[in-house]
C-alpha cells in the first residue's frame, strides 16, 4: 500500500469505523498530499468521509484544500438529504398505490454508517415486480414528477428537476447467463418478509443482504471498477454481526462467490482494522485501488480479457455482440429481431468508417499498451477470486 493510500484507509477508519486515528510514523500533512488525497478519494467517492475527518482532526486549517473538502462535504450531506426526502415521498405512494417494493444499495447499508450522509449514492435503487413496472413507472411520472431517462434490460432510470436519480430495478440478474449466483438473486423475494404489517415495503434477510453485497461487488469487480465503498460496507456489515454467519457462507458457496467473499473481507480488515496483507490481497488493492468506482481503462480491459480468454477472443467479442446488447443501441431489434444480422454488419461498418472510428484506434492501442506483467497479474486475481 502507498503512503497516500495508508493515509487515506486511517482517516476512512476513524470517521467510520471508531478507530483511533494515528498518522504513519514521519508524516506531515501537506497540500501536496492532499492534493494527492482529493484526487484519488474523489474517484472513489469518498472525499467527503476524508474531508469531515481532517476537518474533525484539525489537518485542514490553512491548507489550500480546506474548501474543496469542506464542498465535498457539505454536497454529501445536501444530495443525503435530497435523497432521503424523495425516498420517503416515494415510499408513501408505492404504499397507497399497493406496489410491493424493497429498497436496496444505499438506502439500507447507510443505517449501519454512523452518520446516513457519510453513505453516498448514486442513485435511490428500489426492487419490485416486473408486473408492477407500468404502474410503478407511471406513478413516479405523474405523481412525482420523475422522468425517465432510460430503460435497462432489468431495470428502468429516472431522474427529476432536482437531480435525484431514482433505478426501478425488476431483476436483480446482471449477467445474461444463468450463473450460480443470478440463480440465487432470481428468488430475493423468497428472502423478504414486510417491514411492517400490512405494509407493502419489504426487507430482505440480513443474510440474503450480505449475499447481494457481494455479488454486486464480484459484478463490478468483473467489470474492472469497484471502489472502495463497497469495502467499508461490508467491514461494518461484518461487525453488525446481524447475520447468520453459516446461513451466509451457504448462500455464497452455492453462488460461487466464497472465494471472492473471503478476500474482500480480508481486504477490509487490512484497511479498516489493521491486519496483514498477503499475495493475493496486495494483487485486490492494486486493482481496487487503480480502476476507482468504474474502473479505468487499464483495469477494464484487463478484466475483459480475463472474462472472454484473452486479447485475441476479446477483441471478437467487442466486434461480434449478442443481440442483448445490440437491442440496446439499437431499439428497432425488440419489435424485428429478424433484422439482426443487418444490424450487426451496419455496427461493423459504423466501427470501420463512422464516427467512433477515432475512438476505435485509440481503444486498440489500449489495448496492445497493457503490458504482459498487468494481464498476468489480473489472470492470477481472477483465478485466486474465484471469477474465472
Amino acid at each position: 500500500m502507498t503512503e497516500t493510500a495508508e493515509i487515506i484507509m486511517r482517516l476512512i477508519g476513524s470517521e467510520v469505523c471508531g478507530n483511533t486515528l494515528s498518522m504513519p510514523k514521519g508524516v506531515v500533512v501537506t497540500d501536496e498530499l492532499l492534493s494527492q488525497i482529493f484526487e484519488l478519494t474523489r474517484a472513489h467517492d469518498v472525499a467527503h468521509l476524508i474531508g469531515s475527518a481532517l476537518m474533525n482532526n484539525n489537518l485542514l486549517l490553512g491548507s489550500a484544500f480546506e474548501s474543496a473538502f469542506r464542498e465535498q462535504v457539505y454536497n454529501a450531506v445536501l444530495k443525503s438529504e435530497k435523497q432521503s426526502f424523495a425516498f420517503e415521498k416515494i415510499c408513501k405512494a408505492f404504499e397507497a398505490e399497493k406496489i410491493p417494493y424493497i429498497p436496496l444499495k444505499g438506502a439500507v447499508i447507510r443505517e449501519l454508517y454512523p452518520e446516513p450522509w457519510m453513505r453516498t449514492s448514486c442513485d435511490i435503487d428500489i426492487l419490485i415486480h416486473k408486473e408492477d413496472l407500468k404502474k410503478a413507472s407511471e406513478m413516479l411520472s405523474d405523481s412525482l414528477g420523475f422522468i425517465q431517462k432510460n430503460e435497462g434490460r432489468h431495470d428502468v432510470s429516472f431522474v427529476n428537476d432536482e437531480n435525484i436519480c431514482v433505478e426501478l430495478h425488476f431483476s436483480l440478474i446482471e449477467k445474461e447467463k444463468s450463473d450460480s449466483s443470478a440463480k440465487i438473486l432470481d428468488k430475493i423475494w423468497d428472502y423478504s418478509t414486510p417491514a411492517q404489517n400490512g405494509g407493502c415495503r419489504y426487507k430482505i434477510s440480513d443474510e440474503m443482504l450480505y449475499f447481494y453485497h457481494i455479488a454486486h461487488m464480484a459484478k463490478h469487480f468483473e467489470n474492472g471498477g469497484c471502489g472502495v465503498r463497497p469495502f467499508i460496507d461490508l467491514w461494518l456489515m461484518e461487525n453488525s454481526k446481524n447475520y447468520n454467519t453459516d446461513e451466509t457462507a451457504k448462500l455464497l458457496k452455492e453462488g460461487r462467490l466464497l472465494k471472492f467473499a473471503e478476500y474482500a473481507k480480508k481486504l477490509s480488515e487490512v484497511w479498516f482494522s489493521q491486519r496483514e496483507h498477503n499475495e493475493i490481497t496486495l494483487l485486490m488493492e492494486e486493482f481496487v485501488l487503480d480502476g476507482g468506482c468504474f474502473g479505468s481503462v487499464k483495469t477494464r480491459t484487463a478484466s475483459a480479457e480475463q472474462n472472454n480468454g484473452g486479447k485475441g477472443k476479446y477483441v471478437l467479442s467487442r466486434v461480434f455482440v449478442p443481440y442483448d446488447f445490440l437491442k440496446s443501441q439499437y431499439p428497432i431489434l425488440k419489435r424485428y429481431k429478424i433484422l439482426t444480422p443487418i444490424f450487426e454488419i451496419y455496427r461493423l461498418f459504423a466501427l470501420a468508417f463512422g464516427n467512433k472510428k477515432n475512438f476505435r484506434k485509440r481503444y486498440m492501442n489500449n489495448l496492445k499498451n497493457i503490458p504482459d506483467e498487468s494481464t498476468k497479474k489480473t489472470a492470477l486475481l481472477f483465478e485466486s477470486l474465484g471469477l474465472k
